[in-house]
């Protein structure tokens, strides 16, 4: 016992120093409004902190400048209770400080993903809105680059490709394809197709053959109320 110094300890493992005092029981320290157990400060520990209303988990790299409170942590990798001024929660990191979970009374994330209570996205390249009945991949808006799949108010519809580039789009109503090249079926022996690239189109069935060059064979009957054939009016 030291009166003189505010100090007392029983054996190695129970002390008690200091004005107001810290009291220092199996490796933990208790005191200051704290409760607190680390290798050494802000490092490979748990911190219990009455006064910022928070419990925070430390190892030897996380996020630094952690302060919901008056005081000031690093190496934070988890922390529960207020995790930022007025907002509560719980909230992890990955050694470099990025966040890798939050929820909170503002906002839940997941490993980037941001989940309410009608959608989950990963900014906008990937967003499932229950509240719209949509996907989207890339952008949101309707005709930009991506894919879009819309309810729409009771007339699905959909666009998957580039804006002013090659596209498959069905408004509702219409489908439109847009590029330099389509092909629409199967080629080869058997096979019954519809293509076209460079300016030419090419149809293939069983018994017609229209080929990019503009030469038709064909099988069956020709039947025309009038024309022009070979030279011959019809």
């Amino acid at each position: 016992l030291d009166g003189n110094n505010s100090q007392m300890a029983i054996g190695e493992d129970f002390t008690y120093t200091g004005t107001p005092g810290v009291l220092s029981v199996g490796g933990w320290k208790i005191g200051n409004n704290l409760i607190s157990s680390s290798v050494s400060a802000d490092t490979q520990g748990i911190i219990i902190d009455s006064e910022a209303q928070s419990i925070s988990f430390h190892g030897t790299s996380g996020k630094g400048g952690f302060s919901p409170g008056t005081a000031t942590r690093d190496n934070v990798r988890l922390a529960i209770g207020q995790i930022t001024n007025g907002i509560y929660g719980m909230i992890g990191y990955d050694g470099s400080g990025n966040t890798l979970l939050e929820l909170s009374e503002t906002q839940n994330v997941i490993a980037g993903w941001t989940i309410s209570s009608s959608s989950i996205a990963n900014g906008t390249r990937m967003v499932l809105d229950a509240g719209k009945s949509s996907v989207s991949i890339n952008d949101t808006v309707w005709g930009n680059t991506g894919v879009q799949i819309q309810y729409n108010l009771g007339t699905p519809r959909m666009f998957v490709g580039k804006k002013g580039g090659g596209f498959i789009e069905f408004d509702g109503q219409n489908v439109s394809i847009s590029g330099s090249s389509f092909l629409l079926g199967k080629t080869g022996t058997g096979g019954q197709y519809l293509s076209g690239s460079d300016g030419k189109l090419e149809i293939s069935s069983s018994t017609f053959h229209l080929n990019s060059s503009g030469n038709v064979t064909m099988t069956g009957k020709i039947t025309s109320e009038t024309g022009t054939l070979g030279g011959w009016d019809i």
